[in-house]
């Protein structure tokens, strides 16, 4: 159920976009001081409540105005999965921000008909994922933005770390992906390493994937409070390394627009939410006519109701 938020939940949904911020970071910068003249022309007027032209809609008829769609993905160790989406939707006449958490075990169709786990489509390219996301909730996002869990471990060194409360010991080996993660139950101090131990861990949770979910929630709250502080100059240094591993096809112009739209929401106006859906065994399925119910209310980008999806 999606849920009215508080500020510490504004400052969470700062995190979510917030390696696009950060990326929006260094756009300025090299718009401001070094080229782009053009793009410079694009940050001064997008001000306005209407999308930049560089973002063209997903169709050209039945589209909502002022309404934009982002995904966002963080990418395993090998690239080939991606181990959190998020599906952001803008409402910028409105000034309203939904987010949905697609877990990454969803049940999703393959390009021969057969089912597989979500997470599992960006290893065929990103026009596999979006069309499998598309399945999923009745439309392709308008933009796209995949990340390197490597710039989660920068972000979080530069910042000098994050403070988290782990719930309980935290133990899992898995040489397939060399992954070792092992933490100590309490509150503690996590350097960037053990901080993506603790976004990764997932197989203590009773509910697997929603587990991990609203752990990685806790996290990202902890490390918000510091990026939205003076602490987040340290970033500066790090910022080519972290802009070669985002992969998007947002143009500098829209990254410097959506930067401004954000942190203009108001806390009020923002809900964050789950597919809805249960879990089965190792996947989680979704529910249809409870997503169409979320995806009408809150991210469908058309003026005609969305009425039926393509999901196991």
């Amino acid at each position: 159920m999606a849920r009215r938020t508080s500020r510490g939940y504004r400052v969470f949904l700062s995190v979510c976009v917030g390696i696009i911020l950060v990326t929006c970071i260094g756009v300025l910068l090299t718009v401001l001081f070094i080229r782009e003249p053009a793009v410079r022309m694009a940050a001064a007027t997008s001000g306005g409540s209407t999308m930049p032209p560089a973002i063209e809609p997903t169709t050209e008829a039945g589209r909502r105005d002022n309404f934009f769609t982002l995904l966002i993905a963080g990418t395993d160790s090998d690239g080939s999965r991606t181990d959190t989406i998020l599906l952001t939707a803008m409402d910028t006449a409105a000034g309203t921000v939904s987010i949905m958490s697609i877990p990454r075990d969803t049940r999703a169709y393959m390009a021969n008909g057969n089912v597989h786990k979500i997470n599992a489509a960006h290893n065929k390219g990103i026009d596999r994922m979006l069309t499998e996301i598309a399945a999923t909730v009745g439309f392709i996002p308008d933009r796209y933005c995949i990340i390197d869990y490597n710039v989660f471990k920068t972000v979080v060194n530069a910042l000098g770390g994050v403070t988290v409360d782990v719930p309980q010991d935290m133990d899992y080996s898995d040489p397939t992906q060399n992954l070792e993660i092992h933490l100590k139950a309490g509150e503690q101090l996590l350097d960037g390493e053990r901080a993506l131990w603790f976004m990764r861990y997932r197989s203590g949770y009773r509910d697997a994937d929603l587990g991990r979910i609203r752990a990685q929630q806790t996290l990202l709250k902890s490390l918000a409070k510091k990026a939205m502080g003076l602490q987040s100059l340290k970033l500066l240094p790090k910022l080519p390394a972290i802009l070669s591993e985002v992969e998007t096809d947002l143009t500098a112009g829209e990254m410097i627009w959506l930067a401004i739209k954000v942190l203009s929401f108001s806390a009020e106006n923002v809900t964050m939410e789950i597919l809805p859906g249960e879990v089965v065994g190792a996947d989680y399925g979704a529910d249809e006519s409870k997503v169409l119910a979320v995806v009408n209310a809150r991210y469908n980008p058309y003026t005609e109701p969305i009425g039926k999806l393509n999901i196991p």
